[in-house]
């Protein structure tokens, strides 16, 4: 009897609920997508990471080479169900990140050409740019609640099935992991005392091997 074969796109609510912060980010003289015009300073956000997962048994493929194969739907609201903010943003790549034993990834999919093999998860940082709603200047509650839900992008979308369904995630500020508050400000000296030494040693070694041909000419006058 032949296998019905169907792919089936829904976030994964567990990892997903863990991944939540909230955040002060330092935003300087930078344009984002998914903010107005000339918007800086300090903001605060609501972060959290998009992942993804096929609990199908084919593939799912999604439009060729379309920017936006998938939109995402979100609506915040605090603990009455009271409505603060809503919208929506664009995922722009959807592709293997993390699979199962069970199964492998195909390396044919990239932000060019998206999908997701069954068994397998796209992983979206929540600090990737955008993976945020914006709270700034906006009352603090003790308790917000969040909505997603996935729509086809702005073409709809090709193969893959996707969850329709509305996913809901609660995030307690209070009960959030010590130490979730940071500035870019901070997160920069972090970055820049991790990394300093890495560029340093690159650099060093691209100097050495561009001076190679010098040594190199030297040797051959000398011997001359």
């Amino acid at each position: 009897m032949a296998q019905f074969l169907y792919s089936r796109v829904t976030f994964n609510d567990a990892d997903m609920q863990a991944s939540f912060v909230i955040r002060n980010r330092e935003l300087f003289d930078c344009e984002f997508p998914c903010l107005p015009t000339g918007v800086n300073g300090t903001r605060r956000f609501i972060q959290y990471a998009i992942i993804l997962e096929n609990t199908g048994n084919t593939s799912a493929v999604f439009i060729p080479y379309h920017p936006d194969p998938i939109r995402i739907v979100y609506n915040l609201s605090n603990s009455s169900m009271d409505n603060i903010k809503s919208g929506y943003y664009n995922l722009s790549c959807v592709r293997d990140s993390r699979c199962s034993e069970n199964w492998e990834k195909m390396n044919y999919f990239y932000c060019g050409y998206s999908g997701l093999t069954p068994g397998c998860k796209t992983i979206i940082s929540h600090q990737e740019v955008c993976q945020w709603v914006d709270i700034t200047g906006l009352e603090e509650f003790s308790q917000y609640n969040l909505s997603l839900s996935l729509v086809p992008g702005v073409l709809g979308q090709g193969i893959g099935q996707l969850d329709l369904t509305v996913h809901n995630f609660t995030i307690i500020p209070g009960a959030l992991p010590s130490g979730e508050l940071y500035t870019t400000k901070r997160l920069l000296v972090v970055e820049t005392l991790i990394l300093g030494p890495v560029f340093i040693f690159y650099g060093a070694m691209l100097l050495w091997l561009l001076q190679l041909p010098t040594y190199s000419t030297r040797s051959k006058l000398k011997n001359k």
